[in-house]
């Protein structure tokens, strides 16, 4: 069976390929050219145009994200060259990791915790101790400033952080990483609005300014932070932090809209979103809705056991399905991880990892096979997360659209860049 996934191991290794011509070196780093919004106007009501400028250092769309992609495309291709470029743009990251916002810095996707992991994992892959240093100099430095501003979300704080700073701990056994995930998960529990609803968190310490509620959903909103808090849990066996973990996910659940199976997302409305009766729009996506909820709920399935949560995947997932079992009539048709078809995939490879759901498995080698079909040629351009065009990073781009496909391989051993 393994052999007729070879197309999708093919379609990563075309895109690493690309990626490797396409970047530029500089001593021991290399970079690329990516595609931006950038405000560069002064005009507030003015759109943000896209420019292309070189990747930042950071996982979401930056440099230490392909260096994530490369590091896992080497462990099935053995090309060498992944991880030579897979080096050079982790010690880009590490150069500029100065350049990460203060209020980001315990970021995984855009902030340094992100950073110091991929430099980790690489270090160890590579026995390079220089790599190591660099990543735990990085960590002191971020655990010497914990009481600065600073966000709780999974894109930007907090929440980010604890698995990742517990999956270091794990790999280095120094206890000061294991001792700032749990501080981080008690600010987590100090900062939680807390009422009869269930607890939630201020959307602004979550990094969105304006917003109808405190948020569902994972990137920014209870379920990645109750799934964070859950890892602190399962690590700790400290109840508080299941205790709440259960209260987020009780909060996102009040919101559930039953007809639609979904759970709505209170930023201000987007244009290509209708606007339900009742006031609020759903999206279907990773970072907002229902595919990124529904991992937070086969997660909470795993460690806990409790059925409650298998009934909130199950909606989930049928509302995931549905919304991709035709892939010609999908309206959004990029492969992105955090708002494209590549993350909308994820629960169901979970699902299939967990539950052993073989449909499940079977949509999301459609939604492969159809990109493929459509993009894998050598003069396609795959479609990502921005408005138009092609750009390199995890998140938005290229790196992660490879990553899907290295997952639609063999998602029981290539780590999941959505949900650590």
């Amino acid at each position: 069976m393994r052999e007729s996934y070879d197309v999708f191991i093919k379609a990563a290794d075309r895109i690493g390929s690309y990626l490797c011509k396409s970047a530029f070196w500089a001593g021991s780093c290399c970079n690329w050219i990516g595609r931006s919004l950038e405000d560069v106007t002064s005009n507030e009501n003015s759109p943000l145009p896209l420019v292309n400028k070189a990747l930042g250092p950071d996982i979401y769309d930056g440099t230490s994200g392909i260096a994530y992609f490369l590091s896992y495309l080497y462990d099935y291709t053995g090309q060498y060259d992944y991880l030579h470029f897979a080096e050079g743009a982790i010690n880009h990251s590490l150069s500029h990791i100065g350049d990460i916002f203060p209020i980001n810095r315990f970021g995984f996707y855009d902030g340094g915790i992100g950073i110091a992991y991929v430099a980790v994992k690489l270090g160890c892959k590579l026995d390079n101790n220089l790599l190591l240093d660099k990543a735990m100099t990085a960590l002191k430095d971020l655990s010497n400033d914990i009481q600065a501003e600073h966000l709780m979300d999974i894109i930007s704080g907090n929440a980010g952080a604890i698995p990742a700073l517990l999956e270091i701990y794990d790999t280095l056994r120094e206890q000061s990483y294991y001792d700032l995930a749990v501080e981080l998960g008690d600010e987590l529990l100090r900062l939680a609005v807390r009422n009869r609803i269930g607890w939630s968190w201020d959307h602004r310490t979550n990094g969105v300014e304006s917003a109808q509620n405190n948020l569902t959903g994972f990137s920014h909103g209870a379920a990645g932070i109750a799934f964070s808090l859950l890892e602190l849990f399962r690590k700790t066996g400290d109840y508080k932090y299941r205790a709440a973990a259960e209260e987020g996910f009780k909060y996102e659940n009040c919101w559930f809209n039953e007809t639609l199976r979904n759970w709505p997302d209170f930023r201000p409305i987007q244009s290509f979103r209708k606007r339900q009766p009742e006031g609020f729009t759903y999206a279907m996506a990773w970072c907002h809705g229902a595919p990124g909820i529904c991992l937070s709920r086969i997660r909470a399935y795993q460690i806990l056991q409790d059925r409650k949560y298998l009934k909130d995947c199950q909606a989930a997932l049928s509302t995931v399905s549905e919304s991709m079992k035709y892939p010609d009539d999908i309206d959004n048709d990029n492969y992105s991880l955090c708002h494209g078809l590549g993350g909308n995939c994820e629960p169901l490879l979970q699902a299939y990892n967990v539950f052993n759901d073989e449909d499940c498995r079977s949509i999301a080698n459609n939604i492969g096979n159809n990109g493929i079909e459509k993009y894998g040629n050598e003069t396609s351009r795959w479609p990502c997360g921005i408005q138009t065009g092609q750009t390199p990073g995890l998140m938005l781009g290229l790196a992660g659209i490879g990553h899907f496909y290295l997952r639609l391989y063999d998602s029981k051993h290539t780590p999941s860049a959505l949900m650590l």
